[in-house]
């Protein structure tokens, strides 16, 4: 397994893509051999679907951003119940 880590240059990249819309809550997380993108589906419930679509396209971009860098990247939802 190879060791993972999520640089700064990966973080400015990602803070370059403005999200399409404010409020949307989105944690990097580092695991064992990838990164995730952890959303908190409540949140993104909260949108329409169409927002919603947006909302996917987006992390999708964010996503391939960091595979760019040649590291695996998940996307995963969480939810607070």
């Amino acid at each position: 397994m190879d060791q993972v880590f999520y640089t700064k240059e990966m973080a400015k990249a990602i803070r370059e893509v403005k999200a399409p819309y404010p409020g949307i809550k989105m944690d990097i997380r580092k695991r064992p051999n990838y990164i995730a993108l952890t959303i908190h589906e409540d949140n993104i419930m909260e949108f329409s679907e169409e927002k919603r679509v947006n909302i996917m396209e987006y992390l999708l971009k964010v996503r391939s951003m960091i595979q760019n860098f040649g590291v695996r990247c998940e996307i995963e939802g969480i939810n607070y119940v």
